[in-house]
Formats: C-alpha cells, structure tokens, sequence
C-alpha cells in the first residue's frame, strides 16, 4: 500500500469511525435533493448544485456535531487543472469519487480534526490524493474557488491523514 492510498484510507476510516455524524446526499442532476440538503444549501435539484456548487458541497451543520455532504454522481461542471506536462491549465468535470474525496475528507473531516486549512487548501490536497490514488498523474488542481494555492503544498498529504 502506498503512502497516498494508506491516507485516503485513514480518511475514510476516521470518517466512519467518527462521532459526529455525516448526513451524504448522493444524487445525480435529474434527482431532487434531500430536504436537509435543499434547506441548507437553497437548491433543489442535483442540476443546481451541479451547475452553482461545481457537483458537489458540504457545511457543518447548526448543532456543531453533524456534517452535510452532497454528491453529484454525474456532475458536469469544468474545473480547473493544471496539466503536469505543459503547465497548462485544462478543465476537467470531477467524478463522483473525486467529490466525495474532496468535500467528506478535505472539508468535513478536516474541520472535525481542527485543521486550519479546512476550507480550501486541504480539500485540493485531498482532489490530488485522490487523483493519485486512481493512478491520475497527468493532471493536478491548485485553487478552489478561484483561489490558488502554492504549488508544492497541493502536492502534500494533509497533517490530519499521516
């Protein structure tokens, strides 16, 4: 096992280990979202979140101790990457593992555990982990949200998942 995909499994591990509780909408574009999902993100369909949260999105919810997560198992929205060979930047749609990835792992899981890079810096880390662990080297993400992030730290495994 190498070093990224023991991480991503720790990822997981500690996810499902956790007390807190993950509330994970998966949906694809013609699906309605659930009602926790439509309440707390104002969208109603997976096309929306799909098209306004570039296929997927998480918070914490009220109570401090739950999470929501929604997937867009389909999702079709362009994001920015950065292909290794040219330095270009290409648009790729996320799949649905990579998503998941991201917003359980780089968002809610780092928020659980403190990290002060939570809300943006440790999910790309997380999309990259990811990426290498399906033996995608070709292409990597360096911004989220449109902000962008030092080149050799997206490149990193979060602190929370060694």
């Amino acid at each position: 096992m190498t070093a990224d995909q023991k991480a991503l499994a720790t990822g997981y591990k500690d996810v499902i280990n956790s007390t807190n509780v993950h509330n994970i909408d998966v949906v694809k574009q013609s699906e309605s979202l659930s009602d926790l999902s439509q309440n707390t993100f104002q969208m109603k369909t997976g096309k929306e979140m799909n098209d306004i949260g570039g296929g997927g999105g998480s918070t914490v919810l009220p109570d401090g101790q739950s999470h929501l997560e929604v997937i867009v198992m389909d999702a079709t929205t362009q994001v920015p990457f950065v292909d290794r060979a040219s330095g270009a930047t290409v648009n790729h749609p996320s799949s649905a593992g990579e998503i998941s990835a991201h917003e359980i792992i780089g968002h809610q899981l780092a928020d659980e555990k403190n990290s002060v890079n939570a809300s943006g810096l440790n999910s790309v880390q997380v999309t990259n982990l990811y990426l290498r662990t399906q033996g995608i080297n070709t292409y990597y993400r360096t911004e989220h949200i449109g902000l962008p992030f030092s080149t050799s730290k997206v490149e990193w495994i979060p602190d929370y998942l060694k």
